[in-house]
Formats: C-alpha cells, sequence, structure tokens
C-alpha cells in the first residue's frame, strides 16, 4: 500500500467540506485533480470512502 500525504489531504478536505470542489479550493488544487486523488486512494485500499450525491459526499 502506497499513499501520499496530498491524497490524504485531500480525503482529511473532502470529508470536512462534504464537497470535492470546496476541498479543492482550500488545497488551491483543481477540482478534477483532488477527485482524482480520492479515486486514486480508494482504488489502492478497493473501498468506496464517500456516498456521492451529486456533488455532495
Amino acid at each position: 500500500m502506497h499513499y501520499t500525504l496530498r491524497q490524504l489531504e485531500v480525503f482529511l478536505a473532502a470529508a470536512h467540506t462534504e464537497n470535492i470542489t470546496r476541498a479543492a479550493e482550500q488545497l488551491s488544487m483543481s477540482q478534477s485533480a483532488a477527485s482524482s486523488a480520492l479515486k486514486d486512494l480508494e482504488q489502492q485500499f478497493n473501498i468506496q470512502l464517500f456516498d456521492r450525491i451529486g456533488k455532495r459526499l
């Protein structure tokens, strides 16, 4: 298992804001980069970290 500090930062920001776009803004990154970081983290652990309802988590 190999994950990055950035992936964990995205996870925590997304959990706090319940929104990937806002999490990305807080971390000064694009929404697609934040989504990719979360997707990669989920694939590494083979789990779904969030229930997604539209843009909300």
